[in-house]
């Protein structure tokens, strides 16, 4: 299916700009999830009486594949609900045009 909109070079790569903050966000959000995750962990495996190489391993285990998603997630989630807040949302503006 061939498209009727004509090719302009000089748009490779589109308008669009990483929002400002939100890498740091993101990132803020990893290194906070790595960290609870890996204390509270270990701190609860210790509590429970495992071996201290056992819950640091667990400890690490949970925070790299926990922490770090769930990290990542909340940081960008913390990060558009504060933009919207401050900027609103692009839905109430089309709804007061209509």
């Amino acid at each position: 299916m061939a498209s009727t909109i004509e090719h302009d070079p000089r748009h490779i790569g589109g308008e669009w700009r990483e929002p400002v903050g939100l890498l740091r966000s993101v990132v803020t959000g990893a290194v906070v999830g790595v960290v609870l995750a890996f204390i509270g962990t270990t701190l609860g495996m210790l509590a429970a009486g495992v071996e201290m190489g056992s819950a640091l391993g667990l400890g690490l285990f949970v925070a790299f594949w926990g922490g770090l998603g769930f990290g990542c997630m909340v940081g960008g989630v913390v990060w558009v609900s504060n933009n919207e807040e401050k900027h609103g949302h692009a839905a109430d503006e089309i709804s007061e045009d209509a």
